[in-house]
């Protein structure tokens, strides 16, 4: 176990980040079309050229070095044509946008049609970001010459509203109100595009690869800490996943109280539709070493934990919430449980490989299914397990993602990785786990209470 104590940001930072990037809103919102178009350009190959250069250095450093200088090449080779064809760049950069508000107006339009289905709150609203997001689509696919002011006053719009959130952090850490004993009222924070935070557990999967090919037995699991005075007793946590399968590279959250892992997902593998972005509900309740150790050993997974300090009027209303959401569940028996209650062989019952089956087997947890209320139906873009353990946070006061995007692992990685490396916030812990050995096969009087 490799354990760190981390230096965070002071509130000045903030401020001057909040100050930098509201300046830059106003500026691309008043400024004439021609500068901002080369200044963004300019910004583009900048980009472009930083990220190019640490993957170079990342080939250099596995021994690739002619590929490595091929890949920079032609890189240099994009960011020059970029500036040379200003024009053609432009209306592409408007074209990849276009079709980037009408995939979401596409997203937004089946949130909105599976919340009239099921009877839930929110439709007007989407149908207002349905609208804004085919509009705002079409302009710039079907007039890709035309319309970089429009793109450009949308910029600078988003860039003043994520100052905001900036702004709020700087004040909530000048009055430290997110270490209030009783604060339940939360903030919403401005996300970023949901197109960079979706993919941030795809890009932790290569660091934490490169990390562990160093073969230090200290890797398997890296803490780091942050000295908030008062606070130093984790009591609850949120588990982001990080997936090395392909089609589940964009994660999944979960939430810890103790040595109990509480998740929301697709369990009940005989209700999927849609390749399981439309399932039956399921909640399910399991031992924290026994289960992290199945998603490292077996599921393919890295897991970032994030820890916090709450109050004790915090937890008592997160344990409030998690009843409540089990009250509106029935135990759900697994496949496994049916072999046994029947009187299946041992040797039939161990292939049995459906998630159900796996949580009661493999990880001593139990099933439930969720039978009324919001999260009745399993949906991958609106009632997901981010969603859900938002709501839980949520009754401690927790920051909340903005409405801004679909709520992805990503997103809240990044919300809850922001509040870590602030001064004065609970999140005071943040845990890799990349390897585990065997889980004690006992569990606490905590976790047989909170599955009964």
């Amino acid at each position: 176990m490799r354990k760190n104590q981390i230096k965070n940001a002071t509130p000045f930072i903030t401020l001057v980040s909040a100050i930098i990037t509201a300046a830059l809103g106003i500026f691309t919102i008043v400024a004439p079309v021609e500068i901002v178009s080369v200044v963004f350009v300019d910004v583009l190959r900048i980009v472009i050229l930083l990220w190019a250069t640490s993957k170079m250095a990342n080939m250099f450093s596995d021994g690739k070095t002619t590929k490595g200088i091929i890949f920079m090449s032609i890189v240099t080779i994009i960011t020059i044509l970029l500036a040379s064809f200003m024009n053609f760049t432009i209306s592409a950069l408007n074209i990849f946008v276009g079709i980037i508000a009408i995939a979401l107006g596409f997203v937004r339009l089946a949130i909105m049609v599976y919340l009239i289905s099921q009877g839930n709150s929110g439709v007007f609203r989407n149908l207002i970001s349905v609208l804004l997001c085919f509009t705002f689509g079409v302009l710039l696919f079907a007039i890709p010459d035309m319309n970089f002011g429009i793109l450009q006053i949308v910029v600078g719009i988003y860039l003043i509203l994520y100052s905001l959130t900036m702004f709020g952090d700087f004040i909530a850490e000048l009055f430290k109100t997110d270490l209030a004993e009783d604060k339940i009222k939360r903030r919403v924070h401005f996300a970023l595009p949901n197109f960079i935070t979706a993919f941030i557990p795809n890009n932790m999967i290569g660091k934490f690869n490169k990390i562990l090919e160093q073969k230090d037995p200290n890797n398997a699991m890296m803490i780091d800490e942050k000295v908030v005075d008062g606070y130093n007793e984790v009591n609850f946590e949120v588990l982001v996943h990080m997936s090395k399968a392909v089609l589940k590279r964009f994660g999944h959250v979960d939430i810890c109280i103790g040595d109990t892992v509480y998740s929301y997902g697709t369990y009940d593998s005989s209700t999927n539709k849609l390749g399981g972005m439309i399932s039956q509900g399921t909640f399910i309740v399991v031992p924290k070493d026994r289960y992290i150790n199945d998603c490292l050993t077996k599921q393919g997974k890295y897991v970032v934990g994030f820890g916090m300090c709450l109050s004790e009027e915090q937890l008592k209303a997160v344990h409030e919430r998690i009843d409540e959401i089990m009250s509106e569940t029935v135990p759900l028996e697994s496949e496994y449980e049916k072999g046994l209650k029947s009187g299946v062989s041992e040797e039939e019952l161990s292939k049995l490989e459906d998630p159900a089956s796996r949580v009661v087997r493999d990880m001593g947890g139990k099933v439930h299914t969720v039978v009324k209320g919001p999260f009745r139906t399993y949906f991958a873009v609106s009632s997901n397990c981010v969603q859900l353990a938002d709501t839980i946070t949520g009754k401690a006061g927790i920051d909340a993602i903005s409405f801004n995007g679909i709520r992805t692992p990503g997103a809240y990685y990044s919300m809850m990785d922001d509040m870590f490396h602030r001064s004065n916030t609970r999140v005071i812990r943040r845990t890799a786990y990349l390897e585990v050995g065997k889980p004690d096969e006992n569990v606490s009087d905590e976790f047989i209470s909170a599955i009964k």
